[in-house]
């Protein structure tokens, strides 16, 4: 039900211009991390792999920041500056694993204990990441948008790849199943109040821009999505 309604969500931004520019934008703030957040870069101090794993994941990333910004030109717009909480991937590592935003940024090398949280917030930020990415691919579809659809189809394998590694390093940096369950439940659940957050203030900024249709269902359908965040 909720994914069902996730993509009736999307197909209701995408049908409104500004709605999906400032769609796009959020988009590229979660894909542009090194453009924007280079002092949050982690790979020289993670041990080997995981930094080349890692080097690996913000190139893709990067790599799909040029979709969206290309998507935005498409439409004669730039990415638009976000507050702190509309920057969702950085809002929530700073806010879920802030000693180790602390350790690494002051040039420490993350112990195999900080390394597998790090990896913890990772995997639960990608999979969450995954999952919306398919609704918006689901709703591009459903809506006929072929060329939209061929370029989120391209992003979609690097986003499962990066949900993998991050589980396996989580279950080899911990060293056992039931630690590496434990760590990723207990970071799962202290993403979902900000998450919740994150995605009350998108939403209240998506109705400004008339994202709501106005009809009995528009309606129903955007007050069950308030009430499930």
């Amino acid at each position: 039900i909720e994914f069902k309604l996730k993509v009736m969500w999307f197909k209701d931004i995408l049908r409104v211009p500004a709605a999906r520019r400032y769609l796009w934008s959020l988009y590229f703030a979660g894909e542009a991390y090194v453009e924007l957040h280079p002092d949050g870069v982690f790979i020289p101090r993670l041990q080997q792999p995981y930094g080349l794993l890692l080097d690996r994941h913000l190139a893709d990333d990067t790599r799909h920041a040029g979709i969206f910004k290309s998507l935005l030109a498409q439409e004669g717009c730039t990415p638009e500056h976000l507050s702190w909480k509309e920057d969702l991937g950085w809002f929530l590592l700073n806010k879920i694993v802030p000693d180790i935003v602390a350790r690494a940024g002051a040039g420490c090398e993350l112990s195999a204990k900080e390394a597998a949280q790090y990896m913890a917030f990772l995997h639960t930020l990608e999979l969450r990441s995954t999952s919306d990415l398919y609704g918006l691919l689901t709703a591009a579809r459903q809506l006929g948008l072929k060329e939209l659809v061929a370029q989120l189809e391209t992003i979609i394998p690097y986003e499962i790849f990066h949900a993998a590694y991050t589980h396996r390093a989580v279950l080899e940096l911990t060293g056992d199943k039931e630690k590496a369950r434990v760590l990723l439940d207990r970071t799962r659940r202290a993403e979902w109040p900000l998450y919740r957050e994150s995605a009350t203030i998108i939403m209240e900024r998506l109705i400004k821009l008339k994202a709501i249709p106005p009809t009995g269902r528009g309606l129903i359908m955007w007050h069950a999505m308030r009430i499930l965040c």
